[in-house]
């Protein structure tokens, strides 16, 4: 048997080529009869991920039954399991995901304000959201991004809202508000009321005129 201390003192190259270990025999005992599953074209394969909902390769394990199509029918038919995800719901649009300012946009863009939330979307669209192992690494805990992405949201929804009035030359009604998509839930409850947040505007805006 060889010592340990020949194998340190054999060259890397030789280390390299050695099998310490014996290599296990596989015995098949029992015979097994093959499966054959029906061939689909491209077409079948992609309706059956529309129509599953499938968007990773474990939730197809999940749904599949005996004679459904498999992972490596869509890597053959395709070339990769991200074309069919591509081709089924699109190209990712934000990115990169590996960066503290995208992941503050993820949580404003989709409303993912809690913990489990965003977990759960995590879950189906892991092609755009970061993981939170990434984003703990960024922020150490999930409040510190979620604190930063209310400040951000708080200043983008007063620029949206202020714009939309200077185009109107009138303050905006609530009702104009919801026909321009303009959300001013966590705005308004910082205020209190609406009027409060329209007098606050008004003098900030005077005083900006008056400099």
């Amino acid at each position: 048997m060889v010592e340990l201390s020949d194998i340190l003192a054999y060259s890397d190259e030789k280390r390299r080529n050695l099998r310490l270990k014996p290599r296990k025999i596989k015995r098949r005992n029992k015979s097994y009869e093959r499966v054959i599953r029906p061939e689909r074209s491209e077409e079948e394969l992609l309706e059956y991920f529309k129509d599953n909902e499938i968007t990773s390769i474990v939730s197809l394990l999940k749904t599949r039954q005996d004679g459904d199509p498999m992972p490596y029918d869509y890597v053959k038919a395709f070339g990769s399991w991200q074309k069919v995800k591509n081709m089924v719901y699109g190209e990712p649009t934000l990115v990169p995901v590996d960066d503290p300012e995208y992941m503050i946009k993820c949580i404003i863009e989709f409303n993912l304000w809690t913990r489990p939330v965003y977990e759960e979307a995590r879950k189906l669209r892991p092609d755009i959201l970061p993981s939170l192992y990434q984003i703990l690494k960024y922020w150490g805990r999930w409040s510190n991004l979620t604190q930063c992405a209310y400040e951000a949201s708080f200043k983008k929804t007063l620029d949206t809202y202020l714009n939309f009035q200077r185009r109107l030359g009138r303050v905006p009604s609530v009702k104009d508000c919801k026909k321009e998509n303009i959300k001013l839930g966590s705005v308004i409850s910082f205020f209190g009321t609406k009027k409060e947040l329209d007098k606050f505007l008004i003098t900030v805006e005077n005083n900006d005129e008056k400099k």
